[in-house]
């Protein structure tokens, strides 16, 4: 109900009041003498005033508190000169007309000025009885001024409602129990990229919701608690884009308790939900970034410095006593200094790599290319591996299996994994390599018949921050690092790395890289 409705309301129910007072006075005059008339008067809680030949010759007790004058002080003066100067004309020309019998306004609003100066907003009701055997006129007067002054508020409430309604850049809503709109803000059509509200309120609310079973979950909230605050809720605009929302509503209610609409706030927090998103991604990137760092320095002091101690060692110890040892020992001398100085530069080229990979200053130069070829490459560069520990390595690749990845980063994962099979494998085991086609990627395994993997080693094996140092079959070191770098080359070519094993039995390292349209 607005505030015309309201005061429309109050206004008639006075009338009405008015109209059965006058009735009253008539039925009086007719039936009772005219001093149970002022008994009757005396006790009303409006001003009622009698005047007759323009004079006042009756008024209530009600007469101080509107006006501030005791009766005796105006009894029997003209009535117009205690009215004021802007309304003088106006009162005394209606009463003239009235008396004359001339149509007039019965009832009509004015200001009244109490003695003191405060003004009093009044209703006035005029009527022309038999006072005394002669004519006069019955003045009801009705203070309005508090009525005036909850209009007064109730407009400027809704003047800032208005104001709110239409600046706001949230969307305010009013919506039926059914789902149809029932009024919106300005700032709804775009809120939910429409052109208007005409097309906007076209569309149920419950089209709005990505899940729609929702809506019905936060009105029965509404139901068991009044109202929902900030409900989280992701809404859809016409392009079909996902905004992401915090929901405050209430229930309107009917004199009867009965819900005819629901009214509320919706806030788009998308933007804040991104920039939630990319503080995260900020923090793990940072975590990530100091656990490679922590990582980089142990590496530095630990996994480089122990094989360099050994090839000084060993190549310290030639120095001075080679002239003394037979062919023999310095052949095995030196094959140890060749391992080591074979190993370490491995160690230090996956740092490098992992490094670069690390700080992003690796370049990613994605082509075609036959995966075959590499994997041929990589078993001759470690032919000599192979052959001190007398394996058997087998390539069943087809030769036409083209892929779209970088190939420096293909070559490193395929370098790391066959490096960790010899590794891993003792005397006389076998290491074979296959592909097959899946889902459109090329699946690389790559498998030994080595030592395996133990289970609680097995969820650490790709991770950061988790150190996997693992002794090969003839003390060959390895510090993990190979792995990691294994996976997150894979990542950025689009493709994936697991691994099945059993201790004792061996290991299966499989990879997926997108195949070759061409």
């Amino acid at each position: 109900m607005n505030d015309e409705e309201i005061y429309t309301e109050n206004i008639d129910a006075l009338r009405h009041r008015i109209s059965a007072l006058e009735k009253e006075v008539e039925r009086l005059q007719v039936q009772l003498p005219e001093e149970y008339l002022q008994k009757a008067f005396d006790r009303a809680n409006d001003l009622i005033i009698i005047i007759q030949d323009g004079k006042i010759k009756y008024a209530n007790p009600m007469l101080e508190s509107f006006a501030g004058y005791p009766f005796e002080m105006i009894k029997d003066k003209e009535f117009k000169d205690f009215l004021p100067d802007k309304i003088q004309i106006e009162l005394t020309k209606n009463y003239h007309a009235r008396m004359a019998g001339e149509k007039v306004p019965e009832r009509y609003e004015s200001v009244l000025h109490h003695r003191n100066g405060r003004e009093i907003n009044v209703e006035i009701s005029g009527h022309v009885i038999t006072y005394k055997g002669k004519p006069a006129d019955f003045v009801v007067i009705h203070d309005i001024t508090p009525l005036k002054q909850v209009i007064k508020k109730l407009q400027e409430s809704e003047e800032k409602y208005h104001n709110f309604f239409k600046a706001s850049k949230d969307c305010v809503f009013f919506t039926a129990p059914d789902g149809k709109w029932l009024d919106m803000s300005d700032s709804a059509p775009a809120f939910f990229g429409y052109n208007s509200k005409e097309e906007l309120a076209a569309v149920p609310v419950t089209r709005l919701y990505e899940k729609p079973e929702e809506r019905k979950e936060d009105i029965e909230r509404i139901e068991k608690e009044g109202f929902s605050r900030d409900i989280p809720i992701n809404l859809r605009k016409k392009d079909g884009s996902v905004i992401h929302t915090l929901v405050t509503s209430q229930a309107i209610r009917n004199v009867k308790g009965e819900v005819v609409a629901y009214q509320g706030v919706i806030r788009d927090i998308t933007e804040q939900k991104k920039n939630e998103e990319l503080l995260k991604k900020s923090k793990i990137h940072l975590e990530e970034t100091l656990t490679a760092r922590d990582k980089f320095f142990s590496i530095i002091s630990h996994d480089l410095r122990t094989p360099f101690n050994a090839i000084i060692g060993l190549s310290d110890f030639l120095r001075k006593e080679a002239f003394k040892m037979p062919p023999e020992e310095i052949e095995s001398i030196a094959e140890d200094l060749f391992r080591t100085g074979q190993e370490t530069y491995e160690l230090l080229t996956n740092l490098l790599e992992w490094s670069r990979t690390v700080t992003g200053k690796i370049p990613f130069s994605p082509e075609t290319f036959a995966v075959a070829d590499l994997i041929y490459d990589i078993r001759n560069l470690y032919h000599e591996n192979i052959q001190r520990k007398e394996m058997k390595f087998t390539v069943s690749v087809p030769p036409d299996m083209l892929v779209y990845a970088d190939r420096n980063m293909v070559h490193t994962v395929i370098r790391n994994l066959v490096s960790n099979a010899i590794k891993f494998t003792r005397l006389h085991g076998t290491i074979a390599v296959n592909a097959k086609e899946k889902n459109g990627y090329a699946q690389i395994n790559v498998s030994d018949t080595g030592i395996g993997i133990q289970p609680e080693i097995l969820n650490r094996l790709f991770s950061h921050g988790k150190e996997v140092v693992m002794k090969g079959t003839l003390g060959e070191s390895g510090s993990g690092l190979g792995l990691i770098l294994c996976k997150e080359f894979m990542e950025r070519n689009g493709g994936t790395i697991t691994v099945e094993s059993s201790p004792g039995k061996g290991s299966t390292f499989s990879f997926t890289l997108p195949r070759s349209v061409i």
